[in-house]
Order: C-alpha cells, then sequence, then structure tokens
C-alpha cells in the first residue's frame, strides 16, 4: 500500500486555501475513513461524519455520482463538526478514482465553476 499523500493549495494572500488538490493511494483512504466505493456507492445526499486526525470532525454529504473521463466521480459538500449554523464553513469537492488513486479537488461554494473546470482539465492527464 501506498502510504503517501500529495497536497496541492491555491491562496489568495493570508486567506484559507480557495482550493486544495488532494493526491493519494486508496487503500490510504480507507484507513483514514475517507473511502471511495464506500462514498460512491453511498445514495445521493446521504452524510457521513468522519473523525481522525487528517480531516479532524467533519460532515461529508455525497450529493450525486458521475464521470469525468471515463474515470469514477462524485460530487460532496463538507462541513466542519460542529456546524456553527451562523456561519458555516463549507466546502465542495470533486473525489476522483484513478485506478490504484484517488484525486479530491475541494474549493468553497462560490468557486464550483472553478472547481468543475480544474478538476475535469486535470482529469484529461
Amino acid at each position: 500500500m501506498g502510504d503517501e499523500a500529495t497536497f496541492f493549495e491555491i491562496k489568495e494572500g493570508k486567506e484559507a486555501p480557495r482550493f486544495l488538490v488532494r493526491a493519494y493511494h486508496a487503500e490510504l483512504g480507507s484507513t483514514i475513513g475517507q473511502d471511495f466505493s464506500e462514498f460512491y456507492n453511498m445514495a445521493d445526499n446521504s452524510s457521513k461524519d468522519i473523525s481522525n486526525l487528517v480531516v479532524g470532525n467533519q460532515r461529508y454529504t455525497k450529493l450525486k455520482n458521475k464521470s469525468i473521463n471515463n474515470f469514477k466521480a462524485f460530487d460532496y459538500k463538507r462541513n466542519s463538526l460542529p456546524i456553527d449554523e451562523t456561519n458555516p464553513e463549507v466546502g465542495i469537492g470533486t473525489y476522483v478514482e484513478f485506478g490504484p488513486s484517488i484525486v479530491i479537488f475541494e474549493a468553497g461554494e462560490e468557486d464550483r465553476k472553478l472547481l468543475d473546470t480544474i478538476s475535469s482539465t486535470v482529469a484529461l492527464l
């Protein structure tokens, strides 16, 4: 099993990252509670809470399955737990299965168009 992960982020100034890319071996995802197959097989709009050292306390909601250049993928949204109703931290993203590897593209809700453009373009490589 590959136990390494690669992270890339785009920031503007000192703000939180605007866009994140994470890549790791699928088995590592299973170890940290982010099993691609489990999420892919969940019903649309269903949620799973995850708590570990990598992501902290998070609620992931699978939105829908899709295909990006013949690779299995799904869209999700993520909230930190506990959810602050007055200022919820919401991330949106796309998981893509590239053979034995998983690549996750994530951005803020306001950057959906950027997320879709980058995830579909990178998947061409």
